[in-house]
């Protein structure tokens, strides 16, 4: 039997990691499997070819170029239950974002932050976030994201 899971993950600032209590995003109907949207900056950003794969205990989760820009989430075993759900810092502990534009250097979460529950795993994986990204070129702040991934398909 395949194995998939379903995530949907959901970043909000100031999130306690430690509560138990989860305000969740409410994830639209009209982001359909392999595609996103996000503020990008304060520009609406539309994600193409948004994939997920499982990643050591982890997932990780990609998006095509579109826009001159690119985002991965790296989501970490640490921190997850025994459902594999919770919440996750995404300052380097729990899991991190990288943005990537078409041209210069990438940003890191690593060197800014966010927070992202991870609340289902079935078939796709369903991703609600904010996440501040610094590097050498300055910050990108991406808001109001909505990913809903699908099982990255590997060429045999």
């Amino acid at each position: 039997m395949k194995k998939a899971w379903s995530v949907m993950l959901v970043f909000s600032w100031g999130c306690d990691s430690s509560s138990t209590e989860r305000d969740l995003c409410d994830f639209p109907s009209d982001v359909v499997a392999g595609t996103g949207v996000a503020e990008l900056d304060g520009n609406t950003w539309n994600a193409t070819d948004v994939a997920w794969n499982e990643a050591g205990d982890g997932l990780q989760i990609t998006t095509g170029i579109s826009d001159e820009w690119r985002i991965t989430l790296v989501i970490q075993g640490d921190g997850l239950d025994a459902d594999g759900l919770g919440r996750i810092d995404l300052d380097g502990s729990g899991g991190w974002a990288l943005v990537y534009p078409a041209d210069g250097s990438s940003y890191s979460s690593q060197n800014g932050g966010g927070t992202l529950d991870l609340v289902t795993r079935e078939d796709t994986v369903q991703v609600c976030f904010d996440v501040e990204a610094s590097g050498d070129d300055g910050t990108v702040v991406v808001d109001e994201a909505y990913f809903h991934a699908s099982v990255l398909e590997l060429g045999r």
